[in-house]
């Protein structure tokens, strides 16, 4: 028998995060040949992916705060 993994809110928030930005790539190559819509959606995209960087970073010091290690080698 599997036992779940307790739901972790910012590992979903991450991945709508990452999500969001493939979207906007997305739209981004719609506009290619309109440079201020192409720049619009590539400065979106970015954007949505440093968020999901942010709560990368704040699970890891949520781990660390809480003395857990990251890795399971260590």
């Amino acid at each position: 028998m599997n036992i779940a993994e307790p739901f972790d809110p910012l590992l979903g928030f991450t991945e709508i995060e990452r999500l969001v930005s493939k979207i906007y790539y997305r739209f981004l190559h719609l506009f290619l040949a309109h440079p201020v819509l192409r720049d619009f959606w590539w400065e979106m995209a970015r954007e949505e992916e440093q968020h999901a960087c942010i709560l990368t970073a704040g699970k890891a010091f949520d781990y660390k705060l809480r003395g857990r290690n990251l890795r399971s080698d260590d």
